[in-house]
């Protein structure tokens, strides 16, 4: 149940610190904020993406997407996202 809780805590404090990245006036808004991976064996690869639009008036560039942990990565498009623009962050945990 630990670590249920802490999985989706964690891709909550990872999309929380994304949105933060963004200048004034941009606005991201993605389909969902949370991910439960459920019941995971040692070692198992598991991933997932969360999915985002552009919602301003101007194109976004995602710069540094941090995790809160090192068994964590994400990855992120590097080229700026033109409004109304959808794009994607997969992220990797290490179980």
């Amino acid at each position: 149940m630990k670590f249920k809780f802490f999985t989706s805590l964690f891709v909550l404090a990872l999309l929380a610190l994304t949105v933060q990245a963004q200048e004034p006036g941009h606005q991201i808004k993605f389909e969902k904020t949370t991910h439960d991976f459920g019941t995971l064996d040692q070692g198992a690869p598991c991933a997932t993406t969360f999915k985002f639009a552009n919602t301003s008036d101007a194109p976004i560039k995602l710069t540094n997407v941090k995790a809160s942990c090192g068994c964590t990565t994400p990855n992120w498009p590097r080229e700026a996202i033109a409004p109304g623009q959808t794009s994607e962050i997969k992220v990797t945990y290490d179980s």
